[in-house]
């Protein structure tokens, strides 16, 4: 089992954790974009860490009572 730690802000970096806990730092940033779509979401996430960065797009609506 994996269990992980997440930090919000920068002033929170330097958490004292044991030596045998791996910790990493990562960026990820939502930005949600205007969507026609009733009850529709649109949405880029950007993550990643050392200026090297994954980029994708998320779309998310309900179609037929259902969360797609």
């Amino acid at each position: 089992m994996n269990k992980f730690l997440i930090v919000a802000d920068q002033s929170n970096y330097d958490i004292k954790v044991p030596k045998s806990i791996k910790k990493e730092f990562f960026q990820l940033d939502d930005t949600f974009l205007l969507t026609d779509l009733e009850d529709g979401l649109s949405m880029v996430r950007k993550i990643g860490k050392n200026d090297s960065f994954i980029y994708s797009n998320e779309w998310r609506y309900v179609q037929n009572g259902e969360k797609i």
